[in-house]
């Protein structure tokens, strides 16, 4: 295995990640490196405002919440055809205001979500994520649950 091969050390240490939770390696390292050294191989779409499309992630709303700060984000992947099926995947934003030591972030916006697209690659499913709604301020919660009420009713509209 080269040190230059992300590919080829990704697959080492997710296989070496599964062995050790059956509790069945020694690792050939001291410590876990640190994952801040390997090259990203997705990259997520911004967001965009405009009718969704293939390959493009964009901003909208309900239309009870037309004009308010309430919205969500789809993404369609690439390939994606009128008329066929695709599973979805439907995120919510983490809480806002989080920073671990590796500098991952959370500011808990719908916008900041990345997990959907990492899981499909941007390819075969639908992404949806989905907001915290905070009703009395019309505007998407960062912190928590919003309205919990308003937030399941947003999520079964859609």
């Amino acid at each position: 295995m080269e040190d230059n091969d992300p590919v080829t050390r990704r697959a080492f240490f997710r296989k070496g990640l599964a062995a050790a939770s059956l509790g069945r390696i020694a690792y050939p390292f001291e410590e876990w490196p640190d994952i801040r050294t390997t090259e990203p191989d997705l990259t997520t779409p911004s967001v965009s405002s405009g009718d969704a499309a293939p390959g493009k992630r964009v901003r909208q709303s309900l239309p009870e919440y037309e004009g308010s700060d309430v919205h969500h984000t789809l993404y369609l992947p690439m390939g994606w055809q009128r008329g066929s099926r695709y599973p979805v995947i439907v995120e919510y934003a983490g809480n806002g205001n989080y920073k671990n030591s590796y500098g991952d972030v959370s500011e808990g916006t719908v916008e900041g979500s990345n997990l959907g697209y990492g899981i499909s690659g941007g390819k075969g499913f639908l992404w949806l994520c989905l907001p915290y709604v905070n009703r009395h301020e019309r505007k998407n919660e960062m912190l928590w649950w919003g309205d919990p009420d308003a937030t399941v009713e947003y999520c079964k509209k859609w």
